[in-house]
């Protein structure tokens, strides 16, 4: 880091540190079938009991 005469700050970043990726494009199909899957896997999830 460098602080500016004017307040400003430089960074300096390691590049693989960044990540761009775009957004997934998925069909409607995709997507719903993605949400269930989501959900069983929420709801076997809530059923274990973890105290025992």
């Amino acid at each position: 880091m460098a602080e500016n005469k004017d307040g400003s700050a430089y960074f300096h970043v390691p590049i693989s540190y960044i990540k761009v990726s775009p957004p997934r494009k998925v069909s409607e199909e995709q997507r719903e079938a993605a949400g269930e899957r989501f959900r069983k896997m929420w709801e076997e999830k809530k059923g274990v009991n973890y105290d025992e």
